[in-house]
């Protein structure tokens, strides 16, 4: 009797866990969705980097030509010439690392694309899923209730024969499921690597983030470099006068700061140059050189682009191992298999 119900009573068992598996994977699909589109949106960070770095680079341009307008000046041209430099490194810092995350960020732009893609390939495989598995549970109740009901048959030759054709039927389906389970058990340890990634990009996409401050920090520090040059060029423009015995001397300030003749009032009119200029010629001290992070944030852009070509692998795994189970090894076909042979 043992031998007559056993591939019945393995493949009733057979039937439950792929069911089990199923619907876990089939849960595993909908909530990576979610995640999926939390990353896309996060993977934004590259796009947005490279905005800043395009930005910053402008206003760093800007800022090195009006310095270049004080060079030649007499008193300010010292000060000009440090703050030119400064303003040089930092525009050559940023024009490579804007190069480089230029091109990570086009590479990352695919990769978003691809998630995108894959998310709605996701919830269009879930209906499928489901909709094998809603048959999976069905069959595998009716194999479960003909097993009872054969068990409740008054021994006979016609209850060995029925119980014997189940069994039969059941040593063929356990080996035609046996694709439909290994399909199943792959996609799962695979959805389960993918959120992984998934998490650790998150993760990185936050480290790149952390730049953003300090780019900031250098745009405004160009941008007031810029205003700085305007109010220096608006102070030299100024013009100052000196009434003494007999006349009147008016010069501009750069006229006052460069005269070399001898002039009425020239020394009173030079302390009243320096007074405004001074603490202008403070202001346009540049108070960085580098942008704090950057490295760090490009390296962490270098390692998502690693982790999302493996999650393409993987994906193109999952699709392909999919395609397996649903066209050719779906539990339906497996079953209308059996049947087939039965006639």
């Amino acid at each position: 009797m043992a031998n007559l119900i056993q591939h019945t009573i393995s493949l009733i068992g057979n039937i439950k866990n792929l069911d089990k598996n199923l619907e876990e994977l089939i849960e595993k699909f909908k909530s990576q969705t979610n995640t999926l589109e939390e990353t896309e949106k996060r993977l934004l960070i590259s796009k947005r980097i490279c905005e800043k770095l395009d930005e910053l680079f402008n206003v760093l341009e800007n800022a090195e030509t009006a310095l270049s307008g004080l060079l030649n000046i007499s008193y300010v041209g010292d000060v000009a010439q440090e703050s030119h430099k400064s303003e040089v490194k930092i525009k050559e810092e940023v024009d490579q690392s804007k190069i480089k995350a230029n091109e990570l960020e086009r590479k990352i732009k695919t990769y978003r694309d691809m998630l995108a893609k894959y998310r709605a390939y996701i919830k269009k495989t879930v209906k499928a899923l489901t909709d094998i598995d809603k048959f999976l549970k069905k069959e595998g109740q009716q194999v479960d209730k003909t097993h009872k009901m054969n068990m409740q048959l008054q021994d006979s030759r016609y209850k060995n024969l029925s119980q014997e054709r189940l069994n039969n039927s059941s040593k063929l389906q356990i080996k035609l499921l046996k694709v439909p389970n290994e399909v199943v058990d792959k996609v799962n340890d695979l959805t389960v690597k993918i959120e992984l990634n998934l998490t650790e990009i998150q993760e990185l996409c936050e480290t790149a983030e952390e730049v953003t401050t300090p780019i900031q920090e250098v745009l405004s520090e160009a941008k007031r470099i810029v205003s700085t040059v305007d109010k220096i060029n608006e102070a030299l423009n100024k013009v100052l006068s000196i009434t003494y015995s007999g006349g009147k001397t008016a010069l501009a300030i750069k006229k006052i700061i460069t005269v070399t003749e001898a002039t009425p009032g020239i020394k009173d009119l030079t302390v009243s140059a320096v007074d405004i200029l001074e603490p202008l010629l403070k202001e346009l001290l540049v108070n960085t050189n580098e942008i704090t992070g950057i490295d760090p944030c490009l390296k962490s852009l270098e390692n998502i682009v690693a982790k999302l070509r493996t999650i393409e692998k993987h994906k193109n795994e999952i699709q392909k191992a999919i395609s397996t189970f649903i066209d050719k090894n779906n539990p339906q076909e497996t079953f209308d298999q059996v049947e087939e042979q039965g006639d």
